[in-house]
């Protein structure tokens, strides 16, 4: 028998646009699953850690190391650098460096639930 897709998972995957994203719920695992390989507390890449107790705080209202811009601006995804650096726009607001994350790309599903999130307010929830 084959592994399916519930329909919890589906929904975690891409949450409805009528729920509020949660940053615990929707952000973090994708944080997890994509980008805590090279941001973690030894040695974080770009001086950002993403572990799940500190990767809140590290990410809203926090300058980024590489420009004069926030990692996450709540409100304004346009004004967020991690949401340049997913979506590899960064070069355009004077960021240097690859797309994130490294190797690869995030999926649009993952990419649009941090763009939603962000326009949401980054609320840690």
């Amino acid at each position: 028998m084959g592994i399916g897709l519930t329909s919890t998972m589906l929904m975690a995957a891409n949450p409805p646009a009528s729920r509020p994203l949660s940053f615990q719920r929707d952000v973090l695992p994708i944080l997890q699953t994509n980008c805590a390989v090279c941001h973690q507390n030894l040695g974080p890449m770009g001086g950002l850690t993403l572990e799940p107790d500190e990767a809140y705080e590290n990410l809203v209202d926090m300058p980024s190391m590489e420009i004069e811009m926030q990692r996450v601006e709540p409100g304004d995804p346009e004004r967020s650098y991690l949401i340049r650096k997913v979506e590899g726009t960064h070069a355009g607001v004077g960021g240097k460096g690859l797309t994130m994350p490294i190797g690869g790309v995030l999926a649009p599903a993952d990419v649009q639930t941090l763009r939603r999130w962000v326009s949401e307010g980054a609320k840690n929830n």
